[in-house]
């Protein structure tokens, strides 16, 4: 159950971190703004693709702290085919 808890707080600041990346932090300055240079085309599929990310990675975050609360609510469930006094 940690492990899980790491894992969704280090998902959890990559997805947001992914989410507040905008177009100014991601910008190399180039000498020509008149023309648009593949290094542009490149952030733009990069801002899209890190928007995606984000959002990808804010789900599965959410959904791994339902598994969290899962596991804190069912770890002491005792198991019906075994003897009724023994825990898991």
């Amino acid at each position: 159950m940690v492990v899980l808890i790491l894992i969704f707080i280090f998902q959890l600041v990559v997805s947001c971190s992914c989410l507040a990346m905008n177009r100014s932090q991601q910008d190399c300055k180039h000498p020509h703004p008149s023309c648009e240079t593949c290094g542009d085309k490149m952030l733009n599929h990069a801002g899209e693709a890190l928007k995606i990310l984000g959002g990808v990675g804010l789900f599965f975050s959410f959904t791994e702290i339902l598994g969290v609360w899962l596991a804190f609510r069912y770890r002491n469930q005792k198991d019906p085919r075994a003897n009724p006094s023994a825990f898991l």
